[in-house]
């Protein structure tokens, strides 16, 4: 179910990305 033709590693590399980004923006709001 993949409309925009973006290879499945490249969407897991971007999910990933924003995973990491997400947890750090967390983790410095947390301090």
């Amino acid at each position: 179910m993949n409309s925009f033709n973006i290879p499945q590693d490249a969407i897991i590399t971007i999910a990933g990305t924003v995973g990491v980004g997400k947890s750090t923006l967390t983790q410095a709001l947390a301090d």
